[in-house]
C-alpha cells in the first residue's frame, strides 16, 4: 500500500484562480482609473451616451478592482503574529467604504448619462439626484476620501511591518496623493496629475504584485 506525501499547505498560500485575479487587479486598476480619466478628457465629459457610458463603466470596473487591491493589502498585514490586525481591519474597512462611495458615484452618473437627451437635461437629472439627502456628501464629497486615507494608511502600515520597501510605499504615496489632488487643480497642472500619480501607483501595485508571483516575500530591505 502506498500513499502521496502531502506537502504542507502554507498559511499564506491562495487558490490559483484567487491569486491571478489579484495579480489583474495590482496590473490593472489604476491604469483603468487613468483610461477612465482619458476617455473623459477626450470629449466624453462634453457628451451624453456612449463615450460617458464607456468611460464611466472603465472606472466603475477599475474601482472594482481596487477593492481586490485593498483585500490583498489587508492580507499582507494579517498574515503577521504582529501585524496589527485591529488597525488593518480599520483601514481596510475605511478604503472600502470609499470604494462604496465611489461606485454609488458611477451608477448615478451611468443612469443619468443614459437618461439624458442633452447636457441640459443631464444637468436637471443630476439636480434631482442631488436633491436626495445624503448623495451629493456622501458618494461625490466626503465619501470618494475615505479611498485616499484608506490607501495610504494601508501602504504606510505594510512599511512601518517592513512588508514593502520605502520606495514601494513613497511611490504609492505619491501616486494616491496625486490623484487626490487631480480634482482641486486647473489647468495644464490637472493634467499632469492624473498620469503621473496613476503612474507611480501603478510602479508601487506592481511591486506588490511581483512579490505575490514570486511567492510570499520577506521583509522588505
Amino acid at each position: 500500500m502506498t500513499t502521496a506525501a502531502a506537502r504542507p499547505r502554507r498559511l499564506d498560500a491562495r487558490p490559483a484562480t484567487s491569486g491571478r485575479l489579484t495579480n489583474l487587479a495590482l496590473a490593472v486598476a489604476p491604469v483603468g482609473v487613468l483610461a477612465g480619466w482619458t476617455l473623459m478628457r477626450l470629449g466624453a465629459s462634453h457628451s451624453t451616451g456612449v463615450g460617458w457610458a464607456l468611460a464611466h463603466s472603465v472606472w466603475l470596473i477599475s474601482y472594482a478592482l481596487f477593492g481586490i487591491v485593498v483585500v490583498e493589502l489587508y492580507r499582507r498585514i494579517r498574515a503577521q503574529p504582529s501585524g496589527g490586525k485591529v488597525v488593518a481591519v480599520l483601514t481596510a474597512a475605511v478604503a472600502m467604504a470609499g470604494i462604496s462611495a465611489i461606485a454609488g458615484q458611477m451608477i448615478v452618473d451611468l443612469v443619468v448619462g443614459l437618461a439624458a437627451a442633452d447636457r441640459t437635461h443631464m444637468h436637471e437629472l443630476f439636480q434631482r439626484a442631488f436633491a436626495v439627502p445624503g448623495v451629493q456628501p456622501v458618494l461625490y464629497e466626503v465619501g470618494p476620501i475615505f479611498l485616499i486615507i484608506g490607501l495610504a494608511a494601508l501602504f504606510t502600515h505594510l512599511a512601518v511591518m517592513r512588508r514593502v520597501s520605502v520606495r514601494t510605499a513613497a511611490l504609492a504615496l505619491i501616486g494616491i496623493i496625486l490623484i487626490g489632488l487631480e480634482g482641486a487643480a486647473e489647468g495644464v497642472v490637472r493634467l499632469l496629475l492624473m498620469p503621473a500619480g496613476a503612474g507611480c501607483l501603478a510602479l508601487a501595485l506592481n511591486e506588490i504584485r511581483r512579490t505575490s508571483t514570486h511567492g510570499h516575500a520577506g521583509p522588505a530591505e
